[in-house]
């Protein structure tokens, strides 16, 4: 154990936040680019997660938290350095990514135990995320187009993009004040906490000031299986602010999938087949309501 650790421990144990620093047993987890996580285990028992992240990170973490307190699937906030140096909160029990059971189960508990909670957000100028915010949610999907389209490339055909082109333009919703909320902004399954075939918890927030449809199509999205009509109005029923007709969710999915497969190939390339077969029937969808 490193000093500056040893040190961070000390102090959480002379708060009483945690037992006594020879009690604990301290294991590296695999972290953020920048940052580092620890689990810290009581007699074997994992009991608390601490991570150390750039202030900024750390600041944007905590507030999160504290905001969305009551959503059951978010972890409990136990401390935050006061220079947002670190933070601790309670562990999950379960892994994330793996033994997820249905998407129809864990969208709907997604819905009912985070994005049901979400507050509408006044204070925050724009739209997107704080350190390179947008004047409009029209110009944060734009960005996201040029990004996809550039690495999508010839992965699709070019009348593909152009669909996806004209969707952004011609049918996606510029969403305005009245439905700008504080997001997660990264509702993906890598940080979806999973035990037994069930949701049992949410991590690592990015957040982001945009709509709930935002966070609920990039998860659906997040993975390869069940992405079907089905599964997500399914899910989608469970949100307590639902704004838009199943038509509009459909096209807002399409826009994101496409989006999705970019990522796919920058991060997840051994999922490239199942999202390029599941795609032409999402395109066919997008051109039925375009046209």
């Amino acid at each position: 154990m490193n000093g500056s650790l040893h040190e961070i421990l000390e102090k959480l144990a002379g708060l009483k936040i945690i037992g006594r620093v020879e009690e604990m047993a301290v294991e590296a987890a695999k972290g953020t680019t920048e940052g580092q996580v620890f689990i810290l285990s009581r007699n074997g028992v994992p009991s608390y997660v601490l991570k150390l992240e750039e202030a900024e990170y750390t600041r944007e973490t905590a507030q999160f938290l504290i905001r969305y307190a009551e959503a059951y699937l978010l972890p409990k906030l136990l401390y935050v350095d006061p220079e947002h140096r670190y933070l601790l909160y309670e562990y999950q029990d379960g892994t994330t990514h793996v033994n997820r059971g249905g998407k129809k189960d864990w969208m709907s508990e997604l819905a009912r135990g985070l994005l049901n909670h979400y507050k509408l957000e006044q204070s925050f100028q724009g739209y997107g995320r704080p350190d390179s915010p947008c004047e409009s949610w029209r110009e944060f999907n734009g960005r996201s187009l040029v990004f996809a389209s550039e690495r999508i490339g010839d992965y699709l055909p070019a009348k593909d993009h152009e669909l996806v082109e004209r969707v952004w333009k011609e049918k996606l919703r510029d969403w305005g004040e009245e439905d700008k909320y504080w997001l997660h902004g990264d509702t993906g399954v890598h940080n979806f906490v999973f035990d037994e075939d069930k949701m049992t918890g949410v991590i690592d927030p990015s957040p982001i000031a945009g709509p709930i449809l935002y966070d609920f199509t990039y998860a659906f999205c997040s993975s390869p299986d069940d992405l079907n009509v089905e599964t997500l109005l399914g899910a989608y029923n469970e949100l307590n602010i639902r704004t838009v007709e199943p038509g509009e969710v459909i096209l807002e999915t399409a826009f994101q999938l496409y989006c999705r497969i970019a990522i796919c190939l920058m991060h997840h390339p051994e999922d490239l087949p199942a999202y390029l077969e599941a795609w032409p029937l999402w395109a066919a969808m997008a051109e039925e309501l375009t046209s």
